[in-house]
């Protein structure tokens, strides 16, 4: 370890001590010590084993750099994330930032040139030796006043494994664990953003709430494994179907819900209602079967963001009901007057 390194590790040590050290009771004057307990205070780390070792306990990896981002030093723990030292020193940190991140960064190292104490922790993606785009977690404070150091240091180390792990985490709680679709909590909160952005532009939001016809019965004949695959492959076909930014989700049990933004009239939602309907023309594999699959669909459509996602689902629900009652395999529009059974608009077969 270098003259450096040892310096700014002790430094940054020093730092987080008094970040995280618990009050304590003021100690008496040394002069009223035992002379043993003075010498153990005054013990600093001198060996060049003892300093790896408080660097390695630190940090992952050390780096510095100056009131303009620039790097000033990097310690051999970060030479094999970001490149030779070489290469680094010198650099603007922010062109190595993910440009999504650098904003955060920038406020994060702000909030650090501000401190006089303290350290400031932040994450964010660097671009990586292998161009790789890793996550990294930065415990940064402001020694710009320490001659030995004359800068921002930071404690790096790599936490895309974490990261990875969270992601994955939040993914499931989102999504349908047999279709990989967005589940009843995503889809709500994304019909809820659609409604309102539907009350600023103007633009309509369609909701077609679709349920399988006899489904039940594939389970109890070819058992549930069977149904299951029927699920997927349904879900996968719907979402061939669907532009980009339509959402299609599994609502629970054999219903889908596909959500649509537009600016179209009836005639385009009644030809993607078409498409949709012709996911079902050819039979699926359930098993080593090949099943005819039909669905009801029921659609409501919005605009102005007056309504509740829970409002438009129910309304949707409701006219794909009476296609049900109506014997299935078909789609129809809600109207008010489905709520006091009248009369409806339906097709089918």
């Amino acid at each position: 370890m270098t003259t450096r390194a040892a310096t700014l590790t002790a430094a940054l040590a020093a730092q987080l001590a008094t970040e995280s050290a618990p009050v304590v009771p003021t100690a008496p004057p040394p002069e009223t010590q035992a002379p043993e307990t003075q010498a153990a205070e005054t013990q600093a780390p001198e060996t060049e084993a003892q300093l790896h070792t408080l660097l390695a306990r630190v940090a992952d990896g050390l780096l510095v750099m100056d009131e303009a981002n620039h790097i000033t030093y990097l310690s051999d723990g970060l030479t094999d994330l970001l490149g030779n030292r070489a290469d680094i020193v010198g650099r603007d940190a922010i062109q190595m930032i993910h440009p999504d991140d650098a904003p955060g960064v920038r406020a994060a190292l702000a909030n650090v040139l501000a401190r006089r104490d303290g350290l400031t922790t932040f994450e964010f993606r660097a671009e990586c030796v292998d161009g790789a785009w890793r996550w990294l977690e930065a415990r940064a404070a402001n020694l710009l006043a320490d001659p030995s150091v004359a800068g921002i240091a930071m404690n790096v180390r790599d936490v895309s494994e974490r990261k990875a792990i969270e992601s994955d985490l939040r993914h499931r709680a989102l999504h349908d664990t047999l279709t990989d679709l967005p589940n009843r909590t995503l889809l709500e909160d994304r019909l809820r953003g659609a409604i309102g952005r539907s009350g600023r532009d103007g633009r309509t939001v369609t909701v077609f709430f679709l349920d399988l016809d006899a489904f039940k019965s594939i389970n109890d004949t070819l058992g549930h494994a069977a149904g299951d695959e029927v699920l997927g492959g349904i879900g996968r076909r719907l979402a061939a179907v669907a532009r980009g930014q339509d959402t299609v989700a599994r609502y629970g049990g054999d219903e889908f819900v596909v959500v649509l933004e537009h600016d179209h009239y009836e005639k385009w939602i009644k030809g993607f209602a078409d498409r949709l309907r012709n996911v079902f023309r050819e039979p699926i594999q359930a098993g080593r079967e090949l099943v005819p699959m039909t669905a009801s669909f029921g659609i409501a459509s919005a605009s102005g963001g007056n309504p509740s996602p829970e409002g438009l689902l129910r309304d949707a629900d409701a006219a794909m009901y009476q296609v049900k009652q109506s014997g299935g395999d078909g789609y129809a529009f809600f109207d008010d007057a489905m709520v006091d059974d009248e009369l409806v608009d339906l097709t089918t077969d």
